[in-house]
C-alpha cells in the first residue's frame, strides 16, 4: 500500500495502464520520464492530488506506527539481517510524515550504530527529513536533478567537514562530490 496513491500523484495520472507502464520502467528511464513530465507540467488536478495524498498519508501513518512497534519489540527488521526475502521497511520511513518520524529518530540511530539498520539507509532517511523541513542535508545522501538539463547534481551540504565527521560516525566513507549550500541570508 506504500505506493497506492503516491504513484498516481508522482506521475500525474490515474490511468491504470499508464501507471503500470511507468512503474515498470528501469531507473534510467524513470528519471528521464520524470524530468520530461516535470518540464511539460504533467500533473493531476490539485484537488484530486490533495484528496489522494490525504488517503496516502493515512496509510503512511498506519505503516510507520506498526513499524515503530516492531522496532521497539524486535529491533530494526532489515531483510539482510534475517537472511529472508521480504520488502525493506525503508520506504515506510521515507514516506512518514515528519511528526511520525521524529519520535523514532534516536531509536533508528541506535539501530544503525548497532548494525541492525544499514547506516546508509539511516543517513538517507535523516537527510530526506531535513530537506522536507527546509534544511540542508547532513550526510549528503540525496542528489538533485536540474530540470532544464536533466543533469544529476551532487548533494548540497552546509559544511563538508561536519558532513564527513557525521558520515564517519556512522561508518560511511567521506563525501567526495558535493555542493556547499548558500547561507540562509544569501538566498
Amino acid at each position: 500500500l506504500d505506493q497506492l496513491h503516491r504513484s498516481a500523484v508522482q506521475w500525474g495520472t490515474v490511468d491504470p495502464d499508464e501507471l503500470a507502464r511507468l512503474d515498470a520502467l528501469d531507473d534510467d528511464a524513470t528519471m528521464k520520464e520524470w524530468v520530461r513530465r516535470e518540464r511539460e507540467g504533467i500533473a493531476l488536478d490539485p484537488k484530486l492530488e490533495k484528496e489522494l495524498m490525504a488517503k496516502q498519508n493515512k496509510i503512511d501513518k498506519a505503516n510507520v506506527t506498526r513499524l515503530a512497534e516492531i522496532i521497539k519489540a524486535s529491533g530494526y527488521p532489515d531483510p539482510a539481517r534475517y537472511e529472508v526475502d521480504f520488502p525493506s521497511p525503508e520506504p515506510i520511513l521515507i514516506h512518514a510524515q515528519l511528526e511520525d518520524y521524529l519520535p523514532l529518530q534516536s531509536l533508528l540511530l541506535k539501530e544503525a550504530q548497532a548494525g541492525r539498520m544499514r547506516p546508509k539507509a539511516f543517513a538517507a532517511i535523516y537527510d530526506r527529513k531535513l530537506q522536507h523541513s527546509g534544511k540542508v542535508q547532513l550526510y549528503g545522501t540525496g542528489f538533485a536533478i536540474d530540470i532544464k538539463t536533466g543533469e544529476t547534481l551532487p548533494p548540497e551540504v552546509e559544511d563538508i567537514d561536519a558532513t564527513n565527521k557525521a558520515r564517519k560516525e556512522l561508518g560511511l566513507p567521506p563525501l567526495l562530490e558535493y555542493r556547499i549550500a548558500p547561507k540562509r541570508d544569501e538566498k
